[in-house]
């Protein structure tokens, strides 16, 4: 039985709308003003909250404002009961976090369906959250072992062989070995910090107010962030002649983290599927108010399992994790990914990223 909290101070409404739902096979309770609505809230956590807006003490907008701030508060569906109807009131609300609005005076049926309809909405987003954990954590216990196994190996195989043959390798040899061992031990900490990446993706995707956060970031000037991260991607393959960059300086709606990120993967990707001599090329300019970057190479291309991985909601495999983490990046910064790839002509990734627009300052 759904549990719902109504929050109202004319006493008549708040007792007859309690009744209605406890009639309807609700578990319905009443507050007859915000502060103890609040409190209701966060000790009963209501599968969803009908609150007035025009209360003494602390408004609807307030109490909305409170529950969205509250981790275990924010994410319950919020219907405002309100006699305020003018475009710029819902406005508020809605930019607030408010799930629904129904008028004053209302009717049975209204009230009832508009409940039915934000708890079946709020079901399938539960249900989907669940999903995509579910085949996070198959994956994860699936792929991973597999994927840290390999580098595993190459560091404890040449360890045990400086171990048991020390005294008879060359000082040549050691060194080779110890390189082996430290390539294997990077290769090895990047795909354990992009697992971890990917799940803090996945997290953000399904936290309002990290995501609303992670938007508000700006990148005032992308030509740095983007010729500094490919440059070093293609100083540590030694293919610094390879890399092509034409880039246009525009602000945009990300920040320099996730940029950085998104250039990182799509340049590492490109020279490590590539032959050096061939060129690695990356353009990025305005079009209208998106800004598209595009990294193109003449690699081996990616054969019909890899590009599904890619695709899919989880990837499994490289290169499928480290673009994966690209596309998703771009998803929740409202942009688009795509990919074209064939094993003979290379493969060429193109994001599209939302400029960013100041917010106009009030006149005096």
């Amino acid at each position: 039985m759904n549990k719902i909290l109504v929050i109202e101070d004319e006493t008549t409404l708040l007792e007859a709308t309690t009744t209605i739902l406890n009639n309807a096979g609700y578990d319905a309770a009443g507050a007859s003003d915000g502060i103890n609505g609040l409190r209701l809230a966060r000790e009963q956590l209501p599968a969803l909250i009908v609150s007035d807006i025009m209360m003494p003490g602390l408004d609807g907008y307030e109490l909305l404002e409170a529950l969205r701030r509250d981790p275990s508060t924010a994410t319950i569906p919020v219907i405002f009961l309100t006699a305020l109807s003018t475009p710029s009131a819902i406005r508020r609300g809605m930019n607030l976090g408010a799930d629904d609005y129904l008028v004053k005076p209302f009717t049975v049926p209204h009230l009832l369906n508009a409940i039915r309809t934000r708890l079946e909405r709020q079901a399938a987003i539960i249900e989907g959250q669940e999903a995509r954990l579910n085949v996070l954590r198959r994956s994860l216990i699936r792929a991973l072992p597999e994927e840290i196994s390999t580098p595993l190996h190459t560091i404890l195989g040449f360890a045990e062989g400086l171990e048991n043959q020390h005294q008879s390798l060359s000082s040549e040899a050691v060194l080779q070995s110890a390189g082996a061992i430290i390539e294997a031990g990077e290769h090895l900490k990047r795909l354990i910090e992009n697992y971890l990446f990917y799940v803090q993706t996945e997290v953000i995707a399904d936290d309002m107010d990290a995501m609303e956060a992670l938007r508000r970031e700006v990148t005032p000037d992308p030509v740095p962030v983007i010729s500094a991260t490919a440059w070093m991607q293609a100083e540590h393959y030694q293919r610094g002649a390879d890399l092509v960059l034409d880039v246009q300086a525009v602000p945009l709606a990300i920040g320099e983290e996730s940029l950085a990120k998104i250039v990182t993967e799509l340049v590492d990707n490109a020279l490590r599927y590539s032959q050096a001599g061939t060129n690695v090329q990356v353009t990025a300019a305005q079009a209208g108010d998106s800004y598209t970057l595009c990294v193109r190479d003449s690699g081996s291309g990616m054969n019909d399992k890899q590009m599904e991985s890619i695709r899919a909601s989880v990837p499994v495999e490289q290169p499928g994790l480290g673009l994966a983490i690209v596309r998703r990046l771009t998803e929740l910064h409202e942009g688009q990914f795509s990919i074209e790839s064939d094993v003979k002509t290379g493969t060429q990734v193109q994001i599209v990223l939302p400029v960013h627009v100041p917010q106009q300052q009030p006149q005096a």
